[in-house]
């Protein structure tokens, strides 16, 4: 062979091995000792003394979700003994469904949970065979995933490795050497990113406290798997430490008592959370995010399982937060959303978890009631398709949503069958009585007033918004952060685009904060609460007074003056707006919408939404589903606009109690008193009995159906009221 061939022949069969190397699982196997030395270890051995009744109301929906994932499983091109559920991309979307689901299937094979059609055995092969995409493509395997990618040291794969990792300890026995190193490997490199940095800190707009809360999981894993490694006592401090900064307010960095052996501001520089509880994430109060002391409580599973004392950074403010969450509960198991809803808004199963969790570690009643109210419509949600999951298609914006659930079933199952269900649930009519009153968050910048049959809320924060709604499992109103205060629409490079309101001028009067008390003002009763401001719109094009009163009986008004402030007009104004929820298949809704008003009704089906034509209409009252609405004052007619919005996840409609067709040169007030729980006869008496006078230009005088008389003087940003 001349020396030509020899290279052209070398260069082949170094082609050949490194197309090889791209598209075969790593064959490398792991160090001599590695396993038997630094990452020895024991497979854990989950404690299940407890089999009541919230567990065994949960397998059912834990068997049938996962029975759903494994028909979505598909072969991994580079290992056909590899299964996925996504595309196989280095991304969140492609490699944590496969990790949640991952450790779903290894905790169905640990609890001997089975069915006809899905064994524990079933259920562990699933988990190996993921694991075998997973593990060697995260760094240490040297396997690229299909965008030639590793998917090692992202912004959540801290996560996403704790999730497989936990996967790999609960099935060691079952997994071969190379799996088990590679394992070890990617649980051990990601723990080590957070050692030598300080915690990630930030407050206002998009907090940190999640992520610092899921970083937190691979460290506790890698502390708690692995005792005889050199970086053990490490893991075991930089937990702590990314543990309790997650939930930092202000007030705790100078706190000096001491927990888990520091004084706190040892361990904690900086704040993560406002000091009233809430949690800004996505630009606004999130209260999807305020659920995230589940995944530091949650970790209280892998202390168990090596046998060592969970924190007490495991719980740090948990209690104070998940108080704060429960006034934003609703009858349905999801949330209310004073500054709006930017995911898809039936989320309601996915908060079990955190409800059960708390239920059983915070010792709570509320917290056990409202597991069992989440779990119902989860148990609703799922048995709308024989062969579907919790999500119907089109229910959820988020690519792990089927499998997180899984995920964090099987974590509340653990959770459940270890320590117990927690304490006996109140009854549900206890529930909202005990959650009733005015509840303000200042920091957060909202207020919410619930009663047993009501609940009203405006944001006067990121997102300037109010609602007033019956407290009904049918959810009638959407969080769209236009609520109340209306659209504004200007010219745009591409057509017409909606404003951004910005707040000039604002006076929040509530019973509950004597520092906003006026001088020769009498104060407001008891239980109730007031907003009045100024908007301006279009960038000045209009000013927009407004006010808010929401009473302790439920009844609630708005009452806006918008004015033109030259001879320039936006191109469209629709004002006193309400998103409607009226979605085909949801489990609490039947996809009908009743309006009723003086000439009749109508009834808007969500299933026929995009072929339905807007509804212009002109009355003093409307009811909506139980919900009565007095129009004491509006520049043009009413119009319900049955074609979906864009709002993710939700079929919403838009209904403008008062939509202007042609802007005029003077636009008159908007004034609406809501009476929730109201049958449409009675919204048709108090519509001849609710009155509305205008003394002057900046003083209104609303009076209501037992006389009372309410006054709003937007000279002064004053309401008052009386008797």
């Amino acid at each position: 062979m001349d020396l030509c061939r020899a290279w052209a022949v070398i260069f082949v069969l170094g082609g050949i091995a490194v197309a090889q190397a791209q598209t075969q699982p790593a064959t490398r196997r792991a160090p001599g000792d590695d396993l038997q030395t630094v990452y020895a270890t024991s497979q854990p051995a989950p404690a299940l003394a407890h089999h009541d009744e919230i567990s065994q109301g949960l397998e059912p929906i834990l068997l049938k979700q996962a029975r759903f994932l494994v028909s979505q499983l598909h072969p991994w091109e580079k290992d056909k003994a590899a299964l996925l559920l996504t595309k196989g991309n280095s991304t969140e979307a492609d490699i944590r469904p496969n990790a949640h689901a991952a450790c779903g299937f290894a905790t169905l094979y640990r609890c001997n949970l089975k069915t006809e059609r899905l064994s524990p055995e079933i259920a562990r092969d699933k988990a190996i065979a993921i694991l075998r995409f997973l593990l060697p493509t995260h760094g240490a395997g040297g396997v690229t995933t299909n965008d030639n990618k590793q998917w090692m040291t992202q912004w959540q794969s801290a996560l996403w490795a704790n999730e497989a990792g936990k996967a790999a300890w609960l099935l060691w026995n079952d997994l071969d050497p190379n799996l088990r190193w590679l394992a070890a490997r990617m649980i051990c490199d990601e723990a080590d990113r957070f050692v030598d940095r300080p915690p990630d800190h930030q407050v206002e707009r998009d907090t940190k406290a999640e992520e610092n809360a899921w970083n937190s999981t691979v460290v506790s894993l890698a502390f708690n798997m692995f005792p005889r490694h050199p970086h053990h006592a490490k893991w075991g401090e930089t937990a702590i430490r990314w543990q309790l900064s997650a939930f930092a307010t202000a007030r705790d960095v100078s706190r000096t008592d001491v927990v888990d052996g520091k004084p706190l501001n040892q361990w904690i520089q900086f704040p993560n959370i406002y000091d009233d509880y809430t949690l800004e994430n996505h630009d606004r109060v999130h209260p999807d995010y305020m659920t995230s002391p589940r995944t530091l409580a949650t970790q209280k599973l892998v202390y168990d399982w090596a046998g060592n004392p969970a924190p007490q950074a495991l719980l740090f403010n948990a209690d104070k937060i998940y108080a704060s969450l429960k006034h934003l509960t609703l009858p349905d198991g999801g949330f209310i959303y004073p500054n709006g809803q930017d995911w898809h808004l039936h989320r309601n199963a996915d908060w079990f978890g955190t409800h059960a969790t708390m239920a059983v570690m915070l010792n709570d009643p509320q917290a056990a009631r409202l597991a069992r109210i989440s779990l119902d419509t989860a148990a609703r949600m799922i048995a709308r398709d024989p062969n579907g999951g919790i999500y119907a298609p089109g229910e959820t914006i988020f690519a792990s949503s089927q499998s997180m659930l899984f995920n964090i079933y099987a974590d509340a199952y653990l959770i459940l069958r270890s320590m117990g269900e927690g304490p006996a649930p109140i009854s549900e009519s206890q529930l909202w009585q005990q959650l009733s009153g005015n509840h303000l968050f200042t920091s957060g910048k909202f207020d919410v007033l619930r009663t047993d049959r009501s609940i009203a809320t405006f944001s006067w924060g990121r997102q300037i918004m109010g609602m007033a709604l019956p407290m009904t499992k049918n959810l009638m109103l959407t969080p769209n952060d236009r609520n109340l205060i209306g659209m504004v629409q200007v010219d745009g490079p591409n057509g017409l685009v909606r404003d951004t309101p910005t707040l000039k001028g604002f006076r929040r009067i509530s019973p509950i904060d004597p520092p906003t008390a006026v001088p020769g003002v009498p104060p407001l009763p008891p239980n109730c609460f007031a907003f009045a401001g100024l908007l301006s719109r279009a960038d000045g094009l209009l000013e927009q007074p407004f006010a808010f009163l929401a009473l302790s009986d439920g009844r609630t008004i708005y009452l806006d003056n918008p004015r033109l402030t030259g001879e320039k007009k936006p191109r469209r104004c629709d004002f006193g707006t309400l998103g409607i929820l009226n979605d085909a298949s949801w489990v609490h809704h039947n996809g009908l919408r009743m309006l009723f008003f003086d000439k009749g009704e109508i009834t808007f089906a969500g299933r026929e939404a995009d072929q339905n034509d807007p509804a212009d209409l002109s009355s003093r009252w409307y009811n909506l589903d139980g919900l009565g609405i007095i129009v004491l004052s509006s520049s043009g007619q009413q119009r319900y606009l049955p074609h979906p919005t864009k709002a993710p996840g939700r079929l919403e409609q838009l209904f403008h109690l008062s939509h202007i067709a042609r802007i005029p040169e003077s636009i008159k007030p908007t004034a609406l008193v809501f009476y929730p729980n109201t049958n449409w006869s009675r919204t048709r008496d108090l519509a001849n009995v609710c009155k509305l006078v205008q003394p002057d230009a900046t003083h209104f005088v609303i009076t209501l159906d037992d006389a009372k008389v309410v006054t709003i003087d937007f000279a002064r940003l004053v309401i008052t009221m009386t008797p």
